[in-house]
């Protein structure tokens, strides 16, 4: 049997009179992702948002329950996508869904890698991607793993290129006139 570590949530409007508009379940850190629908970013923008940790931890099946009483109790499900005549609802199932705890087999992590090398991503994803892992913040522990990861590792001839690209990018051809002159004028003053 998996061990106690799901949460129940609630997400609440910033009103006067608050109202509950979402009911979920996760792991620790699910009721503070943003990783979240469209209608969802729309009330949060519109009428701000409160999370309440209600219940955990506790087992999946446990938490299950919570959430389906919950969703049906605080009348959270909704069929729309938008916010349509103050409908702010944004529980699109009645509960219970998802995948927690489910595991992939190394066989089809290895299908899903290959599928993904050699793509290239648009800037508009690129950018979404960017504003996405805007303000996150790495443990020390991860931090060092990545750094660890990194050691005695030298840049591919291509990532070389790569950075030199970017630079040219970032500097205008004046900007890098000026720096080269300012460049020339050390040399000489060191002689």
């Amino acid at each position: 049997m998996m061990n106690c570590r799901f949460y129940g949530y609630k997400h609440w409007t910033c009103e006067n009179v608050p109202r509950c508009f979402y009911v979920g379940k996760g792991l620790k850190t699910r009721p503070y992702s943003k990783c979240r629908s469209k209608k969802w970013y729309d009330v949060v923008e519109r009428y701000g948002l409160f999370i309440e940790v209600c219940v955990g931890p506790l087992h999946d099946h446990s938490v299950i329950q919570w959430e389906k009483q919950n969703i049906a109790m605080m009348k959270t499900y909704s069929t729309n996508y938008h916010i349509i005549n103050d409908d702010i609802c944004c529980n699109f199932t009645f509960g219970g869904d998802g995948v927690a705890g489910k595991r992939v087999s190394r066989s089809t992590r290895q299908k899903i890698s290959n599928s993904h090398k050699g793509k290239i991503l648009s800037d508009e994803t690129r950018k979404k991607i960017r504003n996405q892992l805007k303000g996150r913040k790495l443990s020390d522990e991860t931090r060092k793993k990545m750094s660890n990861s990194r050691k005695g590792k030298s840049l591919s001839t291509q990532n070389k290129q790569n950075l030199w690209k970017n630079r040219s990018r970032i500097f205008s051809d004046e900007h890098r006139n000026n720096l080269s002159i300012a460049a020339k004028n050390r040399r000489r003053k060191a002689k």
